[in-house]
């Protein structure tokens, strides 16, 4: 069974930082919700986007695979990436797979 996935978007910094607060199973089945809430803001071009993961918050290795596409996409589009709200374990997998050579992990 698939547990779904909400993406609330918003600007903050004056339209210069999009953030995207993640509540719900960031997986293979989900990930193209996450990609379709950034690109319903391509053309506002963000300078920084901002990940905020809800405490629940799961992610396999599909939810991964996403992250990483987003996380090319940002690096070609020359924006920054911030992902806050990761568990310890979250974290390390994060560091573990490279996604903190291409986003600072924040609080």
């Amino acid at each position: 069974m698939v547990k779904d996935i909400r993406i609330r978007t918003t600007f903050i910094d004056e339209s210069k930082t999009l953030r995207m607060t993640i509540r719900g199973d960031l997986t293979g089945a989900t990930g193209p919700k996450l990609l379709e809430a950034l690109a319903r803001h391509r053309k506002s071009k963000p300078g920084h986007i901002e990940l905020g993961f809800d405490e629940k918050c799961y992610i396999n290795s599909g939810g991964i695979a996403y992250l990483i596409d987003l996380a090319t996409s940002a690096r070609e589009n020359e924006q920054t990436i911030t992902a806050n709200g990761l568990s310890d374990h979250f974290r390390k997998i994060f560091n573990m797979v490279g996604l903190t050579r291409c986003m600072k992990l924040g609080d």
